[in-house]
């Protein structure tokens, strides 16, 4: 085994990164014969690499890594690519996730009285087990609190997302184009995409485009920066298979009605609603969402939050939510 490992660190060309998740890759394996196949592996990898640079030598160990992940990992590690470069992801927030889009289900074999969250969080821990991963940030008992993506690894998810039809990107307007306040070409990118499952908007839009453009399988959707001055929630409330909705800066006006008629957002399990400064009271329609598990409060004013804490005026809107999280 040694012999194999220090041919195969030679290979690497004394690359750190390639070293580093060479070695956790290997730390799977147990067997002389599993050595051998990772070593026979990198060895054509990195001959198809080394042609065309180191750079290129790292990425062949890196989608060498991807390539030998169990299969439940992999989605779980393409969904990384949803976040910006250089992001401290939330670890808890993370695995919440993950089992909210279904890459985590009762299909795989928990342990004990294992609940779907932990065997999330084992997933993450693997990650990094593998070095796929880093860790952002532990706390005292050594929990991981957030995790982030190397550069170059982050570039091989979004790689990947992108070849397996994962993701979508959507080429950005450029700055100077006045195209991105245009709710029209808004309208019409999501209905050039009919089976789209998440949308992320980003721009200082001040009207949603109508409920029939979205797309019908749209799951979740994040509205970043926009100044809408209209209750949202007539076009939003229309959207049956839509579970997390989150809200960045995106209400400028004083009142989100949320006029919820029976049976509208059957689906909806996690909501976030972030720096909408003018907004100072609950949406009252938020009583009326059953299924709602959690509620996320971010950089909103003081009086709306304290509507909301033990003994405020709007706490019965949302005592049926069983995680309501205030963040500042």
């Amino acid at each position: 085994m040694e012999k194999l490992g220090r041919e195969m660190v030679v290979r690497c060309a004394g690359l750190p990164l390639a070293i580093i998740v060479i070695g956790g890759l290997l730390a799977t394996k147990e067997t002389l014969d599993e050595w051998d196949i990772v070593h026979r592996n990198i060895k054509s990898h990195l001959d198809r690499g080394r042609e065309q640079g180191q750079q290129s030598i790292v990425h062949e160990v890196l989608a060498l890594s991807y390539h030998e992940l169990p299969y439940q990992l992999k989605p779980c590690f393409l969904y990384l690519s949803h976040f910006l470069e250089d992001f401290d992801i939330p670890a808890k927030k993370l695995v919440r996730l993950w089992v909210v889009e279904g890459f985590v289900s009762p299909k795989y074999e928990l342990e004990g009285d294992e609940m779907l969250e932990d065997f999330a969080e084992r997933c993450l821990v693997e990650l990094i087990n593998r070095c796929m991963v880093q860790v952002g940030i532990t706390g005292s008992s050594g929990r991981i609190k957030s995790c982030r993506l190397h550069d170059l690894m982050r570039d091989l998810c979004l790689s990947k997302a992108k070849q397996e039809n994962f993701l979508h990107i959507v080429s950005p307007w450029s700055r100077n184009e006045k195209a991105h306040s245009s709710t029209v070409d808004v309208g019409q990118v999501v209905q050039g995409c009919p089976r789209l499952h998440k949308l992320h908007i980003e721009g200082q839009i001040n009207k949603l485009p109508d409920y029939q453009e979205f797309p019908p399988y749209l799951t979740k959707l994040t509205l970043w920066g926009f100044r809408l001055e209209k209750d949202p929630m007539p076009v939003l409330e229309k959207l049956p298979n839509l579970r997390v909705l989150k809200g960045w800066g995106t209400f400028i006006g004083k009142q989100m009605e949320w006029i919820v008629e029976a049976g509208a957002m059957p689906s909806l399990f996690c909501l976030e609603i972030s720096d909408c400064n003018k907004m100072v009271t609950a949406p009252h329609g938020l009583k009326f969402v059953s299924m709602l598990q959690e509620l996320e409060i971010r950089w909103m004013p003081r009086a709306f939050k304290h509507r909301l804490e033990e003994g405020g005026e709007d706490l019965c809107i949302v005592q049926h939510v069983p995680s309501i999280i205030f963040l500042n």
